[in-house]
């Protein structure tokens, strides 16, 4: 039998290159993406946390009463404060603003009660306090506060232009109820002068830290430019009715300077 012809040698075969190399015209080959670097988890992942910033803020605002004041109630913590009403004072307050009176801003000296002094407020108002109660500056307000701070007198403005000045002593009856021994002695509303808005005043009493029986009055009334501000007096409430001079007398003296 005759032998085959050898059969012919084949080519050799391209060496391909590495993966991923695009020297020789190959394209890479794409490498998996990390799911912790997806475009679509990452953008989750920032209004994740977008949204948890938001939340925080909301839950900051909803949890920090202090600038809405006792409308809707600060937590106080000094010793005789209560639960929505005063905070303890703050070591960098402001120094007690001039007690002196200009005769064309403010009424005269003569016509307030004795014992008593005009006090012009860098704030932007003018009412008259006690003669030796001092004066601080406060997250919640204006505070006028006896030697003893035993008493005091607060001024704060009610920005919320939905409530009435009802509404805003009945909302912080609301919250003050939640101290111990608290008692709602009183809301009434009280006609405006001249068919002008009604203003409403709160009196209420509770028990403080140091077992002492302690009474409030609150006002909220409309000034005549049209701005709500609420003036609140608390002292023992064997005192009674000192406090109702007190607010009696900053009422007849309040006036908005600025």
């Amino acid at each position: 039998m005759p032998s085959l012809p050898p059969l012919p040698s084949l080519p050799a075969l391209p060496q391909l290159p590495p993966l991923g190399d695009t020297a020789a015209g190959y394209p890479p080959v794409p490498r998996k993406r990390s799911a912790l670097f997806s475009p679509v988890i990452a953008v989750v992942a920032v209004a994740a946390l977008a949204g948890g910033g938001a939340a925080v803020w909301l839950v900051q605002r909803n949890d920090d009463p202090a600038a809405r004041a006792t409308v809707t109630a600060s937590p106080g913590t000094s010793t005789d404060d209560p639960q929505g009403e005063a905070t303890p004072p703050d070591p960098s307050a402001s120094p007690e603003a001039s007690a002196s009176a200009s005769a064309s801003a403010s009424p005269t000296a003569g016509a307030v009660p004795d014992g008593f002094r005009i006090a012009e407020d860098p704030k932007g108002f003018t009412l008259a306090v006690p003669d030796d109660w001092a004066r601080s500056e406060e997250k919640t307000g204006v505070f006028f506060r006896s030697a003893d701070r035993e008493s005091l007198l607060q001024v704060f403005r009610v920005d919320e232009p939905e409530l009435s000045p009802l509404d805003a002593v009945r909302g912080a009856s609301g919250t003050l109820a939640s101290n111990p021994g608290y008692t709602e002695v009183s809301v009434t509303e009280i006609p405006g002068e001249a068919g002008g808005p009604a203003a409403a005043e709160l009196v209420y009493e509770y028990d403080g830290s140091t077992g002492s029986r302690r009474r409030g009055v609150e006002r909220v009334f409309v000034t005549p430019t049209g701005e709500k501000y609420a003036l609140l007096v608390r002292a023992p409430a064997a005192e009674w009715p000192r406090q109702q001079d007190v607010l009696a007398a900053a009422l007849a003296a309040f006036e908005v300077t600025s």
